[in-house]
């Protein structure tokens, strides 16, 4: 079958009607197309336009047999016993694309005889080539590496925990199926839309602040990939790589979208209980709101001096504060400091929203 596809291929370039490239892809086994495509992708976004990430191991052997049996493990053969010729030129054009794509520095080239087995450990030309390449590899992997963590933007401690949770949010929010008067409803309250006949809040005026919704439900009905498929909707895109605390300048149109304050408390061992939480969204808005004085561990005073940032940030953006899995939080009877409160020093009006389906 594979010689029957090679002469209709041949037949085809012939005609004009497939590229060398095309072909090519037809013979090329999908882990080694996927790979280029990975190399090319790396060239394109790399520096210079070349694929600074990327090792390339060309190891050949000099005077191979093709009549040892193991020769078939390092050769493209046909089924007669005689060495692909076509495959051996496409194997070529192949490397002359990886090596035009990469650095010359991250090209490692090896010439090293053939041995009855092929590669053999026992053989002292084979051990130094190994160790040659163990070393070569290991020194311009590390190289990479090291170019690349430069480029990694450093972030504090509260900068990396926004930034894992919204990711967290954003690979939870999409692939929800049904449940559209659910989303509608969510996503009615994050953008404040309060129609007195259709909404479920119609109870609540207009572009009222301060209010709270608990959406409540048996466990794994899909309260979470609500919560994040709405937010996600409302708040789009959710992470941008200018904005470590979550949240963005302006949405559609120029308006200014929300500060995002999401904890995923299940998600995260460092939130176990209120006083955690309490001080994880206050070193967010302290960031946000570029304060520099000291977040107080104590509860009362984090209750305080949550309200003051609270309204600070809230002077020009509203601030939509997002948790998930509040019942995961541990109690500590021992220290009242630390006990989750259901209420916070700032004035919210709690709501829940139970639907028929959750």
């Amino acid at each position: 079958m594979l010689e029957d596809l090679k002469v209709a291929l041949s037949a085809m370039q012939q005609q004009g009607s497939l590229s060398q490239a095309e072909a090519d892809r037809y013979l090329q086994p999908t882990t080694m197309q996927d790979a280029l495509q990975g190399v090319l992708h790396d060239a394109a976004t790399g520096r210079g336009k070349k694929a600074i990430r990327t090792l390339l191991v060309n190891r050949c052997f000099t005077q191979i047999n093709a009549g040892d049996p193991l020769a078939t493990e390092y050769l493209d053969m046909k089924s007669n016993g005689v060495q692909d010729a076509q495959a051996a030129i496409a194997l070529e054009r192949l490397k002359s694309t990886l090596k035009a794509a990469i650095p010359p520095e991250n090209v490692l080239d090896f010439s090293i005889p053939w041995a009855p087995e092929g590669l053999d450990v026992k053989m002292e030309r084979h051990q130094v080539y190994l160790s040659q390449m163990g070393d070569k590899v290991t020194e311009v992997a590390a190289k990479v590496l090291a170019d690349q963590l430069v480029q990694i933007p450093k972030l504090s401690n509260i900068e990396h925990e926004v930034h894992h949770h919204m990711r967290w949010l954003e690979r939870n929010s999409t692939g929800m199926i049904g449940r559209p008067d659910s989303l509608r409803h969510v996503k009615d309250f994050l953008e404040q839309r309060f129609d007195r006949e259709k909404s479920l809040f119609s109870f609540l005026p207009p572009k009222r602040p301060g209010c709270a919704m608990v959406i409540t439900g048996a466990e794994g009905c899909g309260k979470s990939k609500l919560l994040c498929v709405a937010v996600a909707e409302v708040s789009r895109p959710l992470v941008e790589p200018d904005s470590s605390m979550g949240s963005m300048a302006s949405g559609h149109n120029g308006e200014p979208t929300p500060i995002i304050i999401f904890r995923a408390i299940g998600n995260s061992h460092s939130l176990r209980t209120g006083r955690d939480v309490l001080r994880s969204m206050c070193l967010q808005l302290a960031s946000v709101v570029q304060s520099t004085e000291p977040v107080p561990l104590d509860y009362s005073e984090l209750s305080v001096r949550f309200g003051m940032l609270l309204a600070e940030a809230g002077e020009s953006r509203r601030v939509l504060l997002i948790l998930d899995g509040l019942d995961q939080l541990v109690r500590i009877q021992q220290d009242e400091q630390c006990r989750w409160q259901c209420r916070l020093d700032v004035t919210l009006q709690p709501c829940s929203f139970r639907d028929g389906v959750l």
